[in-house]
């Protein structure tokens, strides 16, 4: 029997896979291949071969169109992408494409450590839910938006291709600032992600209920779909009408009311299986949401 599984290569195995050994651009030849370079597409094209099947790689990949168009499978959805819009291929994530377009543009092939790197925080990719499998990988830019990522683009191929990976910081800083003018462009769920946006907020709801006792933060949830807490909160309002703090908060107080109509626990007891909560913060949560104190809840119940 064949082996159906979908492989998975770093930027330089993809180069040798489907790349032609003599026409490699420069932009693939430099060090740090596997932390970021950024070519024009025409150039990447012209040196690939025309069919890519099904694979995943170890580096997310981000291409933008200004001339013609290009056709792109990712996951389980085939993109058409035309002039002024992007699509990201996160890591992990499977693509496949026939090489048959006639297209310009820019494509940025990166790691996690891009950015990361002087920030800190290994997960701060999540942020942006185009770089997680379950985001919205098409970007559409109105013209003046189009404009300023053109431009982050072009500094950021100008810097590369002069500079390599010499001045990190630099090169960082532009895409960076990329990441955040294309976020701030995708800021609803089109009508395609409807059917994996109700899947999302079935999942968080297993996972709220498994974990309310452990977890209370809408990052730690957030974290656990490998979404964005920005993503996550934008689902949730969408299929439910409620926040994630909201069913967080709803959630902490079912099982409150439980442990207070059906135990002889303390407030102090009662917040310590929680999760240790403060006691506070539970007390004025539950008024809020119960208009009643903890300890008038647990006396009603006791009389009911």
């Amino acid at each position: 029997m064949k082996n159906l599984t979908i492989k998975t290569y770093s930027t330089l195995g993809f180069r040798e896979k489907f790349i032609a050994s003599g026409n490699i651009p420069n932009a693939l030849l430099g060090e740090g291949l596997g932390s970021f370079f950024i070519a024009k597409v025409e150039q990447i094209l012209s040196s690939m071969k025309d069919f890519v099947p099904p694979v995943r790689t170890t580096t997310h990949s981000f291409i933008f169109i200004t001339e013609g168009e290009a056709n792109l499978a990712v996951g389980n959805q085939n993109y058409h992408i035309k002039k002024n819009e992007g699509i990201f291929v996160p890591i992990g994530q499977v693509f496949s494409f026939n090489n048959k377009d006639q297209n310009k543009g820019y494509i940025c092939n990166f790691s996690n450590d891009i950015i990361a790197q002087k920030i800190g925080d290994k997960d701060f990719y999540k942020e942006f839910e185009f770089l997680t499998i379950w985001g919205q990988p098409l970007i559409s830019l109105d013209a003046t938006t189009a404009s300023f990522v053109l431009s982050l683009l072009n500094r950021l191929y100008i810097e590369y291709t002069n500079q390599g990976l010499k001045r990190m910081l630099l090169l960082q800083a532009y895409f960076i600032a990329l990441l955040c003018e294309l976020d701030a462009a995708d800021n609803s769920i089109s009508s395609v992600e409807t059917s994996q946006a109700l899947t999302l907020s079935n999942q968080f709801k297993v996972l709220l209920y498994q974990y309310i006792k452990e977890k209370h933060s809408v990052k730690d949830y957030a974290s656990l779909l490998n979404i964005s807490p920005n993503y996550l909160n934008k689902i949730l309002k969408q299929t439910t009408g409620k926040s994630t703090n909201t069913w967080i908060q709803e959630v902490l107080i079912l099982e409150a009311k439980t442990l207070l109509a059906q135990t002889n626990l303390t407030i102090k007891e009662i917040v310590l299986e929680l999760g240790n909560l403060d006691p506070s913060y539970f007390r004025r949560m539950f008024k809020k949401h119960t208009k009643l104190s903890p300890s008038q809840y647990k006396s009603k119940a006791k009389k009911s």
